[in-house]
Formats: C-alpha cells, structure tokens, sequence
C-alpha cells in the first residue's frame, strides 16, 4: 500500500493464526498495527509480525475471551445473546487497559 492513513489499529487475538492475516491485510491502510497476544498456543505472533504488526504478549484476560467466544459470534445474525457474559472486573483487565495506555 502506498499510503497509509496516520491511525493505529490495535487487535486483540487468542489461538486466532488462521484469521488474523485476512483481518491485518483489512486494516493495512493504518499506520500503525498493534497486535495484543493473549497467550496463543499457535501461530498468532508470527502471523501478526510476519504482516508487520508490533506483537504485544499479554496474560489472557478473562472478559476478553468471554467477549469473542460469546457476544462476537453472534454479530450480524440480528438477534441478541439470550445472556450476556456477566461484566467481570478483574487484574487482568485492568491490567490490560494500563498495558494499552502505555502503547
């Protein structure tokens, strides 16, 4: 891409290999591309750096994952999750944030 516009993209990803490249081509027009690891077991920070992401490893943080694996597969069905994750407050998500502040 000739130009990319002056935005950084960052993209939480656990075990997510197989995905992540197709996402970080979508988003290539930003400057800037911030991958957060949360504890992949696969390819993840390879795939991310191999797509000139900075990788940043951090301890899975429990909301997070409930996010994807709840709320995130029903995007675009037009109905809603009959329950939604339970909010959870935890070290680990503030943890995150503070990491994300500092980035």
């Amino acid at each position: 891409m000739a130009s990319r516009l002056p935005l950084s993209a960052i993209v939480t990803s656990r075990n997510e290999a197989r995905l992540l490249g197709r996402c970080l081509d979508a988003i290539a027009f930003c400057e800037e591309l911030i991958v957060v690891d949360l504890e992949s077991d696969d390819d993840t920070a390879a795939v991310a750096a191999a797509h000139g992401a900075r990788v940043v490893r951090h301890p899975l943080v429990p909301i997070a994952e409930a996010a994807r694996v709840t709320v995130a597969p029903r995007r675009g069905t037009g109905t809603s999750p009959t329950r939604w994750p339970k909010p959870q407050h935890s070290k680990g998500a503030l943890a995150l944030a503070r990491a994300m502040l500092r980035l």
